[in-house]
């Protein structure tokens, strides 16, 4: 009786935690702060916990739905929200309101190097001249045509460059 409550009992907490997992976001080190996944399915609107003192950015749209902050994307002090269809990877800066924490400085999405301004008017390719050294990112989407990198988007050591009705703002480095 004792080994048939305690396996119930072990069987109970095991699914309570693939459960709880599910729903949480992923995390993973990335330039000082943190990247989570954020993923909103079926179009509802997704609660990915986090500590965001020191600000989100979007980091990768992985959907072929629009993350626009604001609209399909944002947060607060508890965490990042999806909605309608948005999936992408957001930069958490490091905590607290001190060293090392961007937040939402000028709204560009801070971090060193030039932010560039790229829009694709009627789906046609555009190129954004640019020295590029490190990489480029996206760090906020203007459109809603979805800015996928390497599909809608992409840099090299020139600009970047955009298609497909993407059009967003980028981080040069």
């Amino acid at each position: 009786m004792y080994v048939r409550i305690a396996s119930g009992l072990a069987l109970a907490t095991g699914l309570a935690l693939c459960a709880s997992a599910e729903a949480a976001p992923q995390y993973n080190d990335y330039g000082g702060g943190n990247t989570i996944r954020c993923e909103s399915d079926g179009g509802r609107q997704q609660y990915c916990d986090a500590d965001t003192r020191g600000g989100v950015r979007l980091n990768r749209q992985l959907s072929k739905s629009s993350c626009i902050q604001g609209r399909s994307w944002g947060y607060d002090r508890r965490g990042v929200w999806v909605s309608q269809g948005c999936r992408a990877d957001f930069e958490i800066g490091r905590g607290g309101h001190g060293g090392g924490a961007w937040g939402d400085r000028g709204r560009g999405g801070g971090g060193g190097g030039q932010v560039l301004t790229c829009d694709s008017n009627k789906d046609r390719q555009n190129r954004c001249n640019a020295s590029v050294r490190r990489g480029a990112r996206l760090i906020r989407q203007n459109s809603n045509s979805p800015c996928i990198e390497g599909q809608s988007w992409g840099w090299d050591r020139n600009g970047v460059w955009v298609s497909n009705g993407c059009r967003g703002q980028f981080q040069i480095d």
